[in-house]
């Protein structure tokens, strides 16, 4: 245990902590919501799968800063899955927030966007599991630190 605390930073302890305050007040939005909600439509459900995804997504984040720097065996592994897990959390935020736009003008079966989008994302998610291979958005050195890859700009901007 001793190991995997002593690569921790101050600034990696702070970080941790806003994450999990972050955690919380999603945690809390998505009870309040849920409760608030009197009939679960389809927009209901898309808020709800935003705010879950959000939560996914620090924890995920949470977890490659308490692993990062950590060269066991499990640190590797844990920095690998929680770094593939924030970036495909990203993906799915994004496509749910372009479902709930949709839902929201009513314009749901039609829309290009979504067409458009959707595929932009599938891509994107098709990418990320070969980055695993690759390294060309992200990857791990020798320490197991996470840095950026050539192409990682292309990722966000998309």
């Amino acid at each position: 245990m001793d190991e995997w605390v002593t690569h921790m930073t101050a600034k990696g302890l702070i970080q941790v902590s806003m994450e999990t305050w972050g955690i919380l007040i999603c945690f809390a939005m998505l009870v309040c919501t849920f409760v608030k909600m009197r009939v679960l439509n389809r927009k209901g459900v898309l808020f709800l799968g935003l705010e879950l995804t959000v939560m996914i997504l620090v924890i995920a984040n949470i977890l490659e800063i308490l692993y990062a720097g950590n060269t066991t065996e499990l640190g590797f592994v844990m920095t690998k899955i929680s770094l593939f897990i924030y970036y495909l959390a990203q993906y799915v935020i994004e496509y749910l927030f372009i479902l709930y736009l949709n839902v929201m003008l009513e314009s749901f079966k039609q829309s290009r966007l979504l067409r458009n989008s959707r595929m932009l994302l599938l891509v994107l998610a098709v990418l990320l599991v070969a980055n695993l291979k690759f390294g060309f958005f992200y990857y791990f050195d020798a320490d197991n630190l996470y840095q950026r890859g050539v192409a990682l700009i292309a990722s966000p901007c998309c």
